[in-house]
């Protein structure tokens, strides 16, 4: 590869820069997926029992007799503010498993577009009067870790996530991990 490079990039004394900042950036966008594919069924990256997405109104449960009316649904629809924030955290304690018993599931991380970040700081951060002039408490301050990530794309969606079980459930798997320090930047010899 190196001696037939036609553009000269692996030449240069940079060359391997280039070729990491690309591998990262592919990285990223593939770990993206799972929040990008969320709303579509795609087994690219997690297996399911069920045929409806990962956030879906249509959730099932194989148990007999067990009521999905309630508790079964993980998708909220409605413009990002604190009224749709403070919805999303009750629809996550509502949560309900296989047998309809409650989970107990809090929302402590907050994943959002650059484009959602100004709006999602106001509701996390502001201590009083958000969006009202009475200077109430905001009960929305804190309670979540706010993560902005730039490879999200749609604009109009934000993901409320219980950070240990992201941990233990979001797991990435390098078929081969990538071996930085046997990267070179001088070249080859020129004996």
């Amino acid at each position: 590869m190196y001696e037939s490079d036609l553009t000269g990039i692996l030449k240069r004394a940079d060359r391997f820069r280039k070729i990491v900042r690309s591998g990262l950036i592919t990285r990223q966008t593939h770990a993206a997926t799972i929040f990008n594919s969320a709303t579509s069924i795609n087994t690219t990256f997690w297996e399911s029992t069920e045929p409806v997405p990962l956030i879906s109104a249509a959730h099932q449960t194989r148990t007999p007799g067990v009521s999905v009316a309630s508790g079964f649904s993980n998708y909220l629809v409605g413009a990002f503010g604190p009224t749709t924030y403070r919805a999303a955290r009750i629809l996550m304690r509502r949560f309900r498993n296989d047998r309809g018993d409650l989970t107990d599931i809090v929302g402590d991380e907050l994943w959002t577009s650059i484009e959602n970040e100004p709006r999602a700081l106001e509701i996390l951060r502001t201590p009083r009067g958000l969006d009202t002039a009475f200077g109430n408490v905001n009960p929305e301050q804190d309670t979540a870790e706010l993560i902005i990530w730039n490879r999200l794309t749609n604009v109009n969606a934000s993901y409320l996530v219980n950070k240990n079980l992201r941990e233990e459930s979001c797991i990435w798997w390098d078929w081969i991990k990538p071996e930085y320090e046997m990267i070179e930047s001088t070249g080859p010899s020129q004996e």
